[in-house]
């Protein structure tokens, strides 16, 4: 992600606003621009660079889902998984 801040003295010593640049998840700041160690911040981002990272796969499950044959897993999950007695073989 690249950010472009501007650079507009609040003081002789330091800034009110300044340019940098993200590089490697770290803001990197103008040339000149300095600010106290501790000062708190917000970075507004002004544009997104292209080359956004694809989504890990986790978010897209579904897509890993594959059948499994057997068509009452849903139902008997604990037999499949621990060997429990099937839901369809309990007694009242």
């Amino acid at each position: 992600m690249n950010i472009a801040l501007g650079f507009t003295p609040m003081s002789d010593n330091y800034p009110q606003s300044c340019d940098g640049l993200v590089k490697d998840g770290v803001i990197i700041l103008a040339e000149g621009a300095r600010l106290p160690e501790g000062t708190r911040v917000t970075v507004i981002p002004l544009h997104v660079a292209d080359d956004i990272p694809e989504i890990d796969s986790i978010y897209d499950i579904a897509k890993l889902a594959v059948p499994s044959g057997i068509p009452d897993l849903s139902r008997n999950i604990d037999h499949y998984l621990y060997g429990h007695p099937k839901a369809s073989d309990a007694q009242p």
